[in-house]
């Protein structure tokens, strides 16, 4: 899903200099080609001073480098800290493997699938495709979602051991939209329908314009890997979102039977 840019100051809680830093950061990500600093400072909004006083920041620490025509990429130093994460989930080695079977999916159902997982603590998204379609919807890999709303992070608590479920869901709960579900005992209702139908749909919860459907990825031994999810515009009717709850069953089915037999060959 996109989500709307705030300016670096709209938060009492934040620090402006690092929203800015990020901003230029996620500038560049979206530019492998490199962008000069005209172009951050009109993509970005920032003052040319500012753009241009934290590019020597971040090029001092590593995190990004200028070629010589002096368009700035990202620098050696991200790669360097990306290293020293490790990931808990079982699913991230298999991202290459599963992605081509996600891009298929994608193109088929004509709408953006992506798998999610539980990583430390958190629902973070860990591969994605978008369908060749005007309408289809973005999403960013590594983001983290909330843990009470939407179809993957549903699918993903329902089947999180009590313990892990109760840390995740400790605090106040934001109602995200009217549909939000906030109380512990309505949520618990609705993993237990989860569990016993396998697959979970977010009617709007997370945002009113979006739907989604979403289905188990398992291990041979029925572990929970992840859930695969397929996002889609509201306003679908009941036919529409019938074939894209059973493509998203038979894509997670497809999904788990591909890493079984991988992993016995």
């Amino acid at each position: 899903m996109v989500k709307s840019m705030r300016k670096p100051d709209d938060d009492a809680n934040g620090n402006p200099t690092i929203d800015r830093m990020m901003m230029i950061l996620r500038e560049l990500e979206r530019a492998p080609e490199g962008l000069r600093l005209g172009a951050l400072v009109q993509r970005t909004r920032l003052a040319r001073s500012t753009v241009y006083r934290l590019l020597n920041a971040l090029e001092a620490h590593g995190m990004l480098r200028q070629l010589p025509l002096g368009a700035y990429v990202l620098g050696a130093r991200l790669l360097e800290l990306a290293d020293k994460v490790t990931a808990t989930s079982r699913l991230f080695p298999l991202v290459p493997f599963v992605q081509p079977l996600l891009d298929g999916l994608a193109n088929r159902v004509g709408e953006t699938c992506k798998i999610a997982v539980v990583e430390r603590g958190a629902i973070m998204p860990i591969a994605g495709a978008m369908a060749k379609t005007p309408h289809a919807l973005s999403y960013t890999v590594g983001e983290y979602l909330p843990a009470h709303a939407g179809a993957a992070s549903k699918m993903l608590m329902a089947h999180c051991p009590a313990d892990e479920r109760d840390a995740m869901l400790a605090g106040t709960l934001d109602a995200l939209t009217p549909l939000t579900l906030t109380d512990r005992s309505s949520l618990e209702r609705e993993y237990a329908a989860i569990r016993n139908q396998g697959w979970s749909h977010d009617p709007g919860e997370y945002s009113l314009s979006v739907r989604a459907f979403a289905a188990p990825i398992q291990a041979p031994d029925t572990t929970l890997l992840g859930a695969l999810s397929i996002t889609f515009m509201a306003g679908s009717d009941a036919a529409f979102e019938a074939r894209i709850r059973e493509s998203a069953i038979t894509g997670a089915a497809e999904i788990s039977q591909a890493i079984a037999e991988r992993r016995l060959a």
